[in-house]
């Protein structure tokens, strides 16, 4: 048995293929269906897709071969990744010196016929191969091996594409992080610009012409918003939590509403519910979400008009679809996705203030609990927001 030679640029290929994060990690429907439609394309019993590691091969898919990985030293694939401008083929591994006393080609599975088309990715490091393995001889068309390669550069590409989804993933985490230290810290300054605000207006007041006192106005009311919007950053950073804890979605509302009472005294709004379910999550994220749709809902109104308030709950065999409906001025269908987006604003502060984070707050708690939100036109006038969650 020949043992594979190492590649000249084996440290650099190693380190291209850790940052993939793939070793290990859960099979993928994706990449078993590149393999079965590679066993079914070349017609044989088996097909893997082999990343070769420093001691080992390690199968990303193994269709038609039950173990997941195998000795590095035993590897044809190994081989395969010393040729990546080509297939490496065996196709009697029995009369081939380098593989005849093969414990793989001698013992299960028997692998006599191999064909292996190197994974190379973008930076020309080769990962692995994309193989077809059967335990009788055999030969491929030029139309097989053409179609194998497709394959081979179609897995390379799902394996680019999920490389890149976790760098975005660890770049959001990391931009989360900087915004909720930044909203943190800026609360200290704008505590010292507010008590010297409250100072030169209780101390000073009589030696202040009016003109002064509008100035300090306007200056209180941006620092109003500015908190407003710093807790909002902080509301969004920390969003996103999924728990396990059992919720009564009855109680729950009651603990919102009885919020939004209190606060509306002197201004009430009219809200109801219907009977809703128990599910399964985190309490506080839940009364974020609620929190967020109903008081959009009642910052939203036409002037002089009393805000009425309905949520609901409906279910099928798998999901739960909630709906909060209101009656406000309503919300454009071509602004379905814009809404969701974070800072996106579609009115003015003079018409009606906000930060624009509220809506992506709710889209970013629904997408972590695996549902979806959207809107829809109420009748005769408002909207009604709907969101599902799994069962």
């Amino acid at each position: 048995m020949q043992i594979p030679e190492v590649p000249v640029n084996e440290k650099l290929r190693l380190r291209e293929l850790e940052s993939y994060n793939i070793i290990g990690a859960a099979e993928e429907d994706d990449f078993d269906f590149l393999t079965s439609m590679a066993a079914q394309i070349c017609k044989t019993k088996i097909s893997l897709i082999s990343l070769v590691t420093h001691e080992k091969q390690c199968f990303l898919s193994h269709h038609g071969l039950e173990t997941s990985e195998s000795p590095r030293d035993f590897s044809f694939c190994a081989h395969a990744i010393n040729h990546p401008d080509q297939c490496f083929v065996v196709e009697d591994a029995r009369t081939d010196v380098r593989f005849f006393d093969n414990p793989l080609t001698t013992g299960k599975p028997h692998v006599i016929f191999y064909a292996g088309m190197p994974l190379v990715n973008s930076n020309g490091f080769p990962l692995g191969t994309l193989c077809v393995i059967d335990d009788k001889p055999a030969r491929l068309t030029d139309e097989q091996l053409q179609q194998l390669q497709m394959l081979a550069r179609q897995t390379v590409k799902l394996l680019e594409l999920r490389r890149s989804q976790i760098e975005l993933g660890h770049l959001n985490e990391e931009l989360e992080q900087f915004a909720y230290i930044a909203a943190h810290d800026l609360k200290e300054p704008l505590r010292g610009i507010t008590a010297s605000l409250s100072i030169l207006q209780k101390k000073y007041s009589e030696q202040l012409d009016n003109k002064a006192h509008v100035y300090i106005d306007h200056a209180y009311k941006s620092a109003k918003r500015m908190k407003k919007l710093i807790t909002d950053i902080l509301d969004f950073s920390n969003t996103g939590k999924v728990g396990q804890d059992q919720i009564d979605l009855n109680d729950l509302m009651d603990i919102v509403f009885s919020t939004f009472n209190q606060d509306h005294a002197k201004d009430p709004v009219k809200l109801s519910k219907s009977d809703l379910p128990v599910v399964t999550g985190d309490a506080s994220s839940f009364i974020q979400l609620f929190t967020n749709l109903i008081d959009n809902a009642i910052k939203y109104q036409p002037e002089g008009n009393v805000a009425e308030i309905k949520v609901e709950a409906c279910e099928d065999e798998a999901t739960w679809t909630f709906s909060v409906a209101d009656n406000g001025i309503g919300i454009a269908p071509e602004y379905q996705e814009k809404v969701f987006e974070v800072f996106k604003r579609l009115h003015t502060d003079t018409e009606y203030s906000g930060s624009g984070i509220g809506l992506a707050n709710c889209k970013k708690i629904v997408k972590a609990m695996g549902g979806k939100i959207w809107y829809e036109n109420n009748q005769p006038t408002g909207t009604i927001f709907k969101f599902t969650l799994p069962k």
